[in-house]
């Protein structure tokens, strides 16, 4: 995937942290498939296919990942997103705050999404 160069606009001032658990996830998507998509935003980093499959907040103490799922799929690692983003698409998001948070949960509901787009 290219870089876009504002993307190390996501990382100045007090997220600058997020920039190494941001790779990492980066390089777990990126490994579901050669037809990954990535765009930057001013407000957040999307993933696609032939649709956008998950999304990437950085904020100051943790990162957002959402993404779309079945609509029962039900954590309480995750919360649900209700509003007009996406058309309902993107429909659930969990919180990070490091590197060890990124475990094979979450890294199934992302490959689920990924298929799903």
């Amino acid at each position: 995937m290219e870089e876009y160069k504002n993307l190390k606009t996501h990382f100045v001032g007090k997220r600058w942290w997020a920039r190494r658990l941001f790779d990492f996830v980066n390089n777990k998507i990126e490994a579901l498939g050669s037809d990954v998509k990535m765009s930057v935003t001013k407000a957040y980093i999307g993933f696609s296919r032939s649709r956008c499959f998950a999304t990437i907040y950085v904020c100051t103490p943790h990162i957002k990942i959402e993404f779309a799922a079945d609509e029962g799929l039900h954590s309480e690692r995750l919360y649900l997103i209700e509003s007009w983003r996406w058309n309902g698409w993107i429909n659930r998001g969990v919180k990070l705050k490091s590197i060890e948070d990124v475990d094979q949960q979450i890294l199934k509901w992302l490959k689920e999404a990924y298929e799903r787009s």
